[in-house]
């Protein structure tokens, strides 16, 4: 399954239904600078901690496509139903 999916700055520091991060104390909030360096990386970038539920989903990561100034475009792989090499790979959205 291939989909192209575009990811907004705005869209991961608020989070789904514009729920706030939650940061521990003492932690310093990134600046959009510091957010862009971070996902301006050939690595893959892998979710370790959700604060919601996917239904037998594991193993997320995302590989950034292109990034600027106010978009990310980035494939969305994961592994549902766990079983060995069985990933769906999504990408940006054409506008």
């Amino acid at each position: 399954m291939h989909h192209r999916t575009a990811l907004y700055a705005s869209d991961i520091f608020s989070g789904p239904c514009g729920y706030a991060i939650k940061y521990p104390p003492g932690w310093k909030v990134p600046t959009l600078k510091s957010f862009q360096e971070m996902l301006n990386t050939g690595e893959k970038i892998w979710m370790t901690r959700r604060t919601y539920d996917v239904s037998r989903v594991d193993c997320v990561y995302w590989e950034r496509i292109t990034l600027n100034n106010t978009d990310y475009d980035f494939f969305n792989w994961y592994r549902k139903n766990p079983r060995a090499r069985d990933w769906t790979k999504q990408g940006p959205q054409h506008r």
